[in-house]
Protein backbone atom coordinates (compact mmCIF):
# COMPACT_ATOMS: atom_id res chain seq x y z
CA UNK A 1 0.00 0.00 0.00
CA UNK A 2 1.27 3.48 -0.80
CA UNK A 3 2.49 5.76 1.94
CA UNK A 4 -0.30 7.92 3.31
CA UNK A 5 -3.10 5.54 2.39
CA UNK A 6 -4.98 3.73 5.14
CA UNK A 7 -8.18 1.72 5.11
CA UNK A 8 -8.93 2.67 8.74
CA UNK A 9 -11.17 5.61 7.89
CA UNK A 10 -13.05 7.40 10.65
CA UNK A 11 -16.21 5.43 9.97
CA UNK A 12 -14.27 2.16 10.35
CA UNK A 13 -12.82 3.21 13.70
CA UNK A 14 -16.26 4.39 14.73
CA UNK A 15 -17.65 0.88 14.26
CA UNK A 16 -15.44 -0.28 17.12
CA UNK A 17 -17.69 1.75 19.39
CA UNK A 18 -21.00 0.29 18.19
CA UNK A 19 -22.17 3.75 17.15
CA UNK A 20 -21.74 5.17 20.67
CA UNK A 21 -19.64 7.98 19.23
CA UNK A 22 -22.82 9.52 17.87
CA UNK A 23 -24.18 10.06 21.37
CA UNK A 24 -23.45 11.88 24.62
CA UNK A 25 -21.29 14.73 23.30
CA UNK A 26 -18.43 12.50 22.21
CA UNK A 27 -15.15 14.33 21.61
CA UNK A 28 -12.77 13.18 18.86
CA UNK A 29 -9.09 14.00 18.28
CA UNK A 30 -6.16 12.58 16.30
CA UNK A 31 -2.37 12.74 16.54
CA UNK A 32 0.05 11.84 13.74
CA UNK A 33 3.51 10.58 14.76
CA UNK A 34 6.53 11.10 12.54
CA UNK A 35 7.85 8.10 10.58
CA UNK A 36 11.46 9.07 11.27
CA UNK A 37 11.44 8.63 15.05
CA UNK A 38 13.75 5.82 16.17
CA UNK A 39 14.16 4.73 12.55
CA UNK A 40 10.63 3.34 12.65
CA UNK A 41 9.29 3.34 9.09
CA UNK A 42 5.66 3.16 10.18
CA UNK A 43 3.32 6.12 10.03
CA UNK A 44 1.41 5.90 13.32
CA UNK A 45 -1.93 7.62 13.92
CA UNK A 46 -3.69 7.84 17.28
CA UNK A 47 -7.47 8.36 17.33
CA UNK A 48 -9.19 9.30 20.58
CA UNK A 49 -12.91 9.12 21.34
CA UNK A 50 -14.06 10.43 24.69
CA UNK A 51 -17.21 11.16 26.67
CA UNK A 52 -18.26 11.10 30.32
CA UNK A 53 -19.84 7.63 30.17
CA UNK A 54 -17.22 5.71 28.22
CA UNK A 55 -14.13 7.60 29.29
CA UNK A 56 -11.41 7.82 26.67
CA UNK A 57 -11.15 5.10 24.02
CA UNK A 58 -7.77 5.27 22.25
CA UNK A 59 -7.01 3.52 18.96
CA UNK A 60 -3.38 3.43 17.78
CA UNK A 61 -3.12 2.60 14.09
CA UNK A 62 -0.16 1.67 11.89
CA UNK A 63 -1.29 3.56 8.80
CA UNK A 64 1.60 2.26 6.69
CA UNK A 65 0.63 -1.40 7.05
CA UNK A 66 -3.08 -0.94 7.76
CA UNK A 67 -2.85 -2.57 11.17
CA UNK A 68 -4.46 -1.74 14.49
CA UNK A 69 -1.61 -1.64 17.03
CA UNK A 70 -3.75 -1.21 20.14
CA UNK A 71 -7.29 -0.35 21.18
CA UNK A 72 -7.72 0.47 24.85
CA UNK A 73 -9.53 2.53 27.47
CA UNK A 74 -7.11 5.11 28.84
CA UNK A 75 -9.30 7.17 31.17
CA UNK A 76 -12.38 5.53 32.73
CA UNK A 77 -15.68 7.43 33.05
CA UNK A 78 -14.14 10.83 32.45
CA UNK A 79 -13.61 13.09 29.46
CA UNK A 80 -10.15 13.39 27.90
CA UNK A 81 -9.87 16.74 26.16
CA UNK A 82 -6.19 16.79 25.25
CA UNK A 83 -4.10 14.34 23.22
CA UNK A 84 -0.58 15.29 22.16
CA UNK A 85 2.72 13.57 21.38
CA UNK A 86 6.47 13.68 21.94
CA UNK A 87 8.76 11.49 19.88
CA UNK A 88 7.15 8.01 20.05
CA UNK A 89 5.01 8.83 23.09
CA UNK A 90 1.35 9.79 23.29
CA UNK A 91 0.28 12.00 26.19
CA UNK A 92 -3.40 12.07 27.12
CA UNK A 93 -4.95 14.38 29.71
CA UNK A 94 -8.40 13.98 31.26
CA UNK A 95 -10.67 16.80 32.48
CA UNK A 96 -9.60 16.51 36.18
CA UNK A 97 -5.93 16.72 35.16
CA UNK A 98 -4.83 13.07 35.12
CA UNK A 99 -2.08 12.39 32.55
CA UNK A 100 -1.24 9.05 30.94
CA UNK A 101 1.93 8.59 28.86
CA UNK A 102 1.80 5.77 26.28
CA UNK A 103 4.41 4.23 23.99
CA UNK A 104 2.72 4.52 20.59
CA UNK A 105 4.74 1.66 19.10
CA UNK A 106 3.24 -0.91 21.45
CA UNK A 107 0.29 0.82 23.10
CA UNK A 108 1.72 0.15 26.57
CA UNK A 109 1.33 2.67 29.39
CA UNK A 110 4.69 4.15 30.46
CA UNK A 111 3.58 6.44 33.28
CA UNK A 112 0.54 7.93 35.01
CA UNK A 113 0.46 11.13 37.03
CA UNK A 114 -1.99 13.74 38.32
CA UNK A 115 -0.91 17.26 37.40
CA UNK A 116 -3.84 19.21 38.87
CA UNK A 117 -7.30 18.86 40.43
CA UNK A 118 -8.64 21.48 38.01
CA UNK A 119 -9.59 21.28 34.36
CA UNK A 120 -6.60 21.62 32.05
CA UNK A 121 -7.04 24.16 29.26
CA UNK A 122 -3.79 23.71 27.30
CA UNK A 123 -0.93 21.23 27.46
CA UNK A 124 2.35 20.55 25.68
CA UNK A 125 5.42 18.47 26.46
CA UNK A 126 9.14 19.14 26.64
CA UNK A 127 11.66 16.34 26.42
CA UNK A 128 15.27 15.40 25.83
CA UNK A 129 15.93 14.32 22.27
CA UNK A 130 19.07 12.44 23.37
CA UNK A 131 17.08 10.22 25.69
CA UNK A 132 13.88 10.34 23.61
CA UNK A 133 11.57 10.72 26.56
CA UNK A 134 9.17 13.40 27.83
CA UNK A 135 10.63 15.18 30.85
CA UNK A 136 8.26 18.05 31.60
CA UNK A 137 4.60 18.84 31.08
CA UNK A 138 3.65 22.47 30.42
CA UNK A 139 0.00 23.29 31.03
CA UNK A 140 -2.59 25.92 31.89
CA UNK A 141 -5.76 25.59 33.92
CA UNK A 142 -9.26 26.76 33.15
CA UNK A 143 -9.95 29.82 35.29
CA UNK A 144 -6.47 31.27 35.85
CA UNK A 145 -3.80 33.02 33.75
CA UNK A 146 -0.69 31.08 34.73
CA UNK A 147 1.55 28.69 32.76
CA UNK A 148 2.75 25.75 34.89
CA UNK A 149 5.79 23.52 34.31
CA UNK A 150 5.72 20.10 35.99
CA UNK A 151 8.66 17.71 36.23
CA UNK A 152 7.43 14.23 35.28
CA UNK A 153 9.95 12.29 37.38
CA UNK A 154 9.28 14.11 40.66
CA UNK A 155 5.65 14.97 39.82
CA UNK A 156 6.22 18.46 41.19
CA UNK A 157 5.63 21.92 39.70
CA UNK A 158 9.02 23.44 38.90
CA UNK A 159 7.91 26.96 38.06
CA UNK A 160 4.90 29.14 37.36
CA UNK A 161 4.87 31.79 34.62
CA UNK A 162 2.71 34.69 35.75
CA UNK A 163 1.94 37.85 33.80
CA UNK A 164 -1.04 37.29 31.52
CA UNK A 165 -4.24 39.04 32.57
CA UNK A 166 -6.52 37.20 30.15
CA UNK A 167 -7.38 33.61 29.25
CA UNK A 168 -4.36 31.79 27.79
CA UNK A 169 -5.34 30.42 24.40
CA UNK A 170 -2.20 28.52 23.30
CA UNK A 171 1.18 27.39 24.65
CA UNK A 172 4.12 25.92 22.77
CA UNK A 173 7.64 24.68 23.59
CA UNK A 174 10.39 26.15 21.39
CA UNK A 175 13.99 24.93 21.40
CA UNK A 176 16.11 28.07 20.99
CA UNK A 177 19.32 27.57 18.99
CA UNK A 178 21.06 30.77 20.10
CA UNK A 179 22.47 32.57 21.98
CA UNK A 180 22.54 30.10 24.90
CA UNK A 181 20.42 27.17 23.72
CA UNK A 182 17.63 28.04 26.16
CA UNK A 183 14.27 26.34 25.84
CA UNK A 184 11.39 28.79 25.64
CA UNK A 185 7.67 28.61 26.22
CA UNK A 186 5.51 30.74 23.91
CA UNK A 187 2.06 31.70 25.16
CA UNK A 188 -0.76 33.71 23.62
CA UNK A 189 -3.66 35.20 25.53
CA UNK A 190 -6.93 37.07 25.23
CA UNK A 191 -5.08 39.99 26.88
CA UNK A 192 -3.78 40.56 23.32
CA UNK A 193 -0.18 39.65 24.13
CA UNK A 194 2.19 36.94 22.97
CA UNK A 195 4.92 36.20 25.50
CA UNK A 196 8.08 34.11 25.63
CA UNK A 197 9.33 32.57 28.89
CA UNK A 198 12.45 30.72 29.97
CA UNK A 199 11.44 27.14 30.72
CA UNK A 200 14.07 26.59 33.41
CA UNK A 201 13.33 29.72 35.46
CA UNK A 202 9.81 30.77 34.47
CA UNK A 203 10.97 34.34 33.86
CA UNK A 204 9.43 36.33 31.01
CA UNK A 205 11.87 36.95 28.15
CA UNK A 206 9.86 39.09 25.77
CA UNK A 207 6.35 40.41 25.23
CA UNK A 208 4.57 41.32 22.02
CA UNK A 209 1.39 43.39 22.02
CA UNK A 210 -1.06 42.54 19.25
Amino acid sequence: MKEGNCKYHLKDVAELHNDTILKDNMMFSTVLLSKEVHNDERCIVACSFSNEKLGQQLHIIDATNDELIKSKIVHKKTMAKILTSFDVFLISCSVPGDVVIIDARTGSVVKKLAITDYEVANMCVHGNSKHSEPLQIVFTKVGDHIVYVMDIASKSVQCEMEGHVGYITTIQVVEQISPNNSTLIISTSEDMTCRSWYLDTGKEKKRFQT
